[in-house]
């Protein structure tokens, strides 16, 4: 945790609270990171910021999803940046337009996602997508740091973790994970009860 802070401390010394936005779609990893997020930012500059939260939706995300940003953003007392598209590279390309004051973007990317490997904590976008930082303060932790944060500090997380589901993209591409399935014919258990983090994506189709 303290890796992940002393990160976001790091990126407000370089860009200031105004310049950075933190990728966020009700999902696990970025949840764990808004909460961090919000005690850096708070931590520095008390209540005279509030985190800006960008929020690309494209294909078909679950409606449990768009509730649990909405709660979180008031939760957090956050401003939202919502943006409708094709992909996350037009969505970008549409935030240099609308917000062109942004340099940053602070991700719950970890090291097992896809594309985790290749990148450090700062590192900018790729060539051929609007240039960026990206910001992962969490990049080294793993599937059972993020339960294990969320679940000790009693953070609210999205329903659908507690339905088997352990890595949520759009409707179309995402089903609860077999290795969580129950006993009893179409219930599975919740997403921290899975022990193997390396199925973290079995879900995904």
């Amino acid at each position: 945790m303290k890796q992940a802070l002393d990160a976001l401390d790091s990126a407000f010394t370089r860009y200031g609270p105004d310049q950075i936005c933190l990728s966020f779609n009700g999902g696990k990893d970025c949840t764990v990171l808004l909460h961090l997020y919000w005690a850096a930012l708070h931590k520095r500059w008390q209540f005279h910021h509030s985190p800006v939260l960008l929020y690309i939706t494209y294909g078909k995300p679950f409606p449990e999803m768009d509730e649990f940003v909405g709660m979180s953003t008031s939760r957090y007392a956050c401003h939202l940046i919502r943006k409708e598209s094709e992909s996350v590279r037009s969505g970008l390309s549409d935030l240099l337009v609308s917000h062109p004051h942004i340099k940053a973007i602070a991700m719950g990317t970890r090291r097992g996602d896809p594309g985790g490997d290749t990148i450090d904590h700062f590192s900018i976008t790729d060539s051929g997508w609007p240039q960026y930082m990206r910001i992962s303060p969490i990049l080294e932790w793993s599937y059972s740091d993020v339960w294990l944060m969320l679940r000790h500090f009693r953070i609210p997380y999205c329903s659908l973790y507690d339905q088997g589901y352990t890595s949520v993209g759009s409707t179309h591409n995402t089903q609860p994970n077999p290795a969580l399935r129950s006993e009893h014919q179409g219930q599975y258990h919740p997403a921290y009860m899975l022990t193997d983090g390396s199925l973290e994506r079995a879900g995904r189709v």
